[in-house]
């Protein structure tokens, strides 16, 4: 996803929450990296850590969860690849 400095933050913020934890992330349209203009970048990325840190990892038949389990034991090594490759390389 780009996101220039005409972007709503709050809509923002709220499309790549959708676009990255729905489906736990899962789905293949599932947002994996996301370009935000210097302009607005510190505001939308504390915004984002705000709304992270408000959702709920749990059982997806938990009325409470925002974000279920992964599908198999293959998915969770491809995010933990993930994880480690964006650890090494990745920047803002």
């Amino acid at each position: 996803m780009i996101a220039d400095s005409s972007a709503l933050p709050e809509q923002l913020v709220k499309d790549v929450v959708a676009s990255a934890f729905v489906s736990a992330g899962q789905r293949c349209s599932a947002l994996r990296v996301l370009f935000i203009q210097e302009d607005i970048a510190d505001n939308v990325l504390k915004m984002l850590a705000g709304a992270m840190d408000e959702m709920t990892i749990t059982h997806p038949q938990d009325y409470a969860c925002d974000v279920g389990s992964l599908i198999d034991r293959t998915a969770l090594d491809k995010l933990n690849a993930h994880v480690e490759f964006m650890n090494k390389h990745g920047k803002l």
